[in-house]
């Protein structure tokens, strides 16, 4: 059977087989068309010691695996942050009677001093950024990246993203805590 059968084939049984086992029918179909591209890709390697179908299977299988192993990773990490980050409010706040939330003193924001001849190199500094960016969870990075790089209205991004403007000022405290812990981790020391 030539390569270019397997999608009519199979295609129908790989594609109930991948919304079966994740319940969603994007990551469905995005399992199916790296499957297909993996074999294409291994097509020299099917010793035919069994059938196109039970390759194709196992294949999938084995992207399904990797799939949820990632997601799992992924998800660790973003609980490890979020733990960090719900950990760095005692660290730069303590709380007194007005608020929750009263600057240390010894951790109150100063400025970002640089001296002239260490100046930053804003493509340095951009690329730090984005690796920073990169380490929140989607959805803060999503609301900060609105407010702050798109320049968008808070009353707009609450409802663009369906949330409310309470939790559109928690998540923009906690993914502003998150960088500044990373760019002093990785940048520059406040």
């Amino acid at each position: 059977m030539q390569s270019e059968q397997w999608m009519e084939k199979y295609g129908d049984y790989l594609y109930s087989l991948a919304l079966f086992k994740t319940g969603s029918k994007e990551l469905a179909e995005d399992l199916l068309q790296n499957t297909l591209v993996s074999a294409l890709e291994n097509l020299e390697n099917f010793k035919a010691e069994s059938s196109v179908k039970t390759w194709l299977v196992r294949i999938l299988n084995n992207k399904i695996i990797d799939h949820y192993r990632h997601e799992s990773v992924r998800r660790k990490a973003q609980e490890e942050l979020q733990q960090q980050v719900n950990h760095s409010d005692d660290h730069f706040f303590e709380p007194t009677k007005v608020s929750p939330y009263h600057w240390k003193e010894e951790r109150y924001p100063g400025e970002w001093e640089v001296a002239s001849d260490q100046e930053l190199e804003q493509s340095e500094f951009y690329s730090v950024l984005e690796q920073c960016l990169g380490k929140v969870p989607q959805k803060w990075r999503l609301v900060f990246t609105k407010k702050y790089l798109s320049e968008q209205e808070s009353e707009n991004i609450c409802k663009e993203m369906e949330i409310s403007p309470s939790n559109y000022w928690v998540i923009m405290h906690r993914v502003k805590l998150a960088l500044r812990s990373c760019l002093e981790l990785n940048w520059i020391k406040l």
